[in-house]
């Protein structure tokens, strides 16, 4: 197997938890190219079978900052960097053990990146707060600039470059995607308990 895939973590069912399902179907209307889309409550076993044998596999999640700003878009390489551990995303502890499980076995792709887009409610709700559906688009277009990086991109272009246009796509002919999976209502949405470690610091994206 090789190839991409992109995965969303959260629960619609717990309003900005939704964040990242919301982003993987913005993508798929609008077309974005990757050899899997798939949406999971972020449980270790099942990110691990979704990323093993990837070329690059993009993880979308609702996260947590000190001091937090809501709609604030965050990039994280979890493939070369520090292993992220408590208080940085809402469901830190699957996506940590599955990094950590990960590199034991050999089951990381080639390149893991993370998405983290900060939310501001996770109270039972399936609307997202203002301030984070405005940044679902922005996070969106990080993704498909991501994707465009691993299909190639046009000479000189950048994930930058790629994600300041939101109608861009990626051109590269890729398997048919797979086809999106409705979210379990009764999944619960895994928040890291208050006073939980501190994170590795996340790279701020425009």
């Amino acid at each position: 197997m090789s190839g991409t895939v992109v995965i969303a973590i959260g629960n619609e069912y717990r309003q900005d938890d939704g964040a990242a399902p919301a982003a993987l179907r913005l993508l798929c209307a609008e077309g974005a190219t990757a050899d899997r889309f798939d949406h999971t409550d972020g449980e270790a076993t099942r990110l691990l079978g979704l990323w093993q044998g990837r070329d690059l596999a993009v993880v979308i999640d609702a996260v947590h900052a000190h001091p937090g700003e809501p709609g604030r878009i965050h990039r994280l390489d979890l493939a070369r960097a520090a292993l992220l551990r408590g208080g940085a995303n809402t469901h830190g502890l699957g996506l940590g053990e599955a990094v950590e499980l990960g590199r034991v076995l050999g089951l990381l792709p080639g390149r893991l990146v993370v998405v983290g887009i900060e939310g501001e409610r996770f109270d039972w709700g399936d609307e997202l707060s203002p301030t984070v559906a405005e940044a679902v688009p922005r996070a969106a277009a990080l993704v498909r600039a991501l994707l465009a990086e691993a299909a190639g991109s046009p000479a000189g272009a950048t994930p930058a470059d790629t994600a300041a246009d939101s109608t861009a796509h990626p051109n590269a002919a890729t398997e048919p995607r797979a086809r999106w999976r409705e979210p379990d209502p009764s999944s619960p949405s895994r928040r890291p308990e208050p006073g939980a470690g501190q994170p590795e610091p996340l790279r701020r994206w425009p």
